[in-house]
C-alpha cells in the first residue's frame, strides 16, 4: 500500500490475479510512506491479461497473486501530494 502514490498496471504479457481493497494483514512500514503486508483480507479479485490496465488509488491496499510465470507488467506511480 502507498500512501501518496496511485498506480497504473499496464499488463503486457501472461495472467494474473490482483486483490483491489480490503484490509492489509501484519502491516509493516517498509520505506517512507509505504507498508507491506503478508497478505489482504477482503478486497476485490480482478483478473489480468494481456492489454489490461488497473487504477490503484492511493491508500489502497493491492496484490498481485496466481501469476503465470511469464507475466509482465508495467507499473505507472503517480504521486497524488
Amino acid at each position: 500500500m502507498h500512501e501518496k502514490q496511485s498506480d497504473l498496471i499496464i499488463v503486457q504479457s501472461g495472467h494474473a490475479t490482483i486483490i483491489v481493497g480490503g484490509k492489509v494483514l501484519n502491516g509493516k512500514t517498509t520505506a517512507s510512506n509505504e507498508i507491506r503486508a503478508t497478505s489482504i483480507e477482503g478486497g476485490e479479485r480482478q483478473a489480468l491479461k494481456a492489454g489490461g490496465v488497473v487504477h490503484v488509488p492511493v491508500r489502497t491496499p493491492h496484490q498481485v497473486v496466481d501469476a503465470s510465470q511469464a507475466f509482465d507488467y508495467i507499473v505507472l506511480k503517480v504521486d497524488s501530494m
